[in-house]
């Protein structure tokens, strides 16, 4: 039995170790939709998805008929709001992360744009966090550092239409029910082999 605790417990503290991983989403991954077009709608990438507020495209920015939008932060790919609007980031099935920082610059590489823009963090639906920022026609990393948070919600001053490249975040932290499953799945498989043993 103590064996069966110690290997729950390791089991247990990879799986919130796990979670806790820091990962950069830079829309490179053939899941963004976008790895053989130069332009399509966003799909979910990464664990999140992007385009629940505004209509959110992917950009080969670095060949192609896009190329005039300039190089991207890092390697072929960006996300932008074409149409303006707002935002909204959260993670795929739920659960709370941790935004540290993206990178952003408006649509336009030789518009430096209004001021006023702003991401907010939500948790159950009431901000925890919000940072000020312009979006400018060079790339500009905006940190945030919001943990614990299940909506990000990202505001361009007047309907902006800006590219995202590069968002660091730590893992989706699964709902507490998930892990309450989990564990009383391994707790069963446990039992039904000390049974099978005797």
């Amino acid at each position: 039995m103590k064996t069966l605790i110690r290997k729950l417990a390791v089991i247990a503290a990879s799986f919130t170790a796990s979670a806790a991983m820091a990962t950069v989403i830079d829309f490179e991954s053939p899941d963004a939709g976008g790895l053989h077009e130069w332009s399509t709608v966003l799909s979910p990438t990464q664990g999140f998805d992007f385009g629940q507020g505004a209509f959110m495209e992917i950009f080969d920015t670095a060949e192609g008929p896009w190329t005039t939008l300039g190089a991207p932060h890092s390697g072929h790919f960006v996300v932008a709001n074409i149409g303006g609007g707002s935002m909204v980031m959260k993670p795929v099935g739920g659960g709370t992360f941790t935004l540290n920082d993206l990178w952003i610059r408006n649509w336009s590489p030789n518009d430096d744009g209004f001021p006023g823009s702003g991401i907010a963090g939500y948790r159950n639906g009431v901000a925890v966090g919000v940072v000020q920022f312009r979006i400018t026609a060079g790339w500009e990393q905006i940190v945030t550092n919001f943990a614990d948070v299940d909506m990000v919600i990202l505001a361009p001053a007047a309907g902006q239409a800006f590219q995202l490249d590069d968002v660091t975040v730590n893992a989706p932290v699964p709902e507490p029910t998930s892990v309450v499953l989990m564990g009383a799945g391994l707790l069963g498989l446990a039992a039904v082999r000390r049974a099978r043993k005797r």
